[in-house]
């Protein structure tokens, strides 16, 4: 990778923690920006989202209406 990329994983779980989609990538420094296919997450309700790299984990709450 390059200086200014960072590898990543993005992963959204269920609330029981149970892995739904992952996502590997790689960010550049700045404006990242990831479309998620949705479609894979069959059942409405409430999901974390989080991303990982080697320095960090940022972790969020997000909700699956239809």
């Amino acid at each position: 990778a390059k200086a200014a990329e960072t590898n990543a994983t993005i992963r959204i779980t269920d609330m029981m923690g149970q892995e739904i989609l992952q996502y590997r990538l790689n960010l550049e420094k700045g404006f990242n920006e990831l479309l998620v296919d949705t479609k894979q997450i069959q059942i409405p309700g409430s999901y974390f989202i989080s991303l990982v790299t080697q320095q960090k984990q940022f972790t969020k709450l997000i909700q699956k209406v239809n």
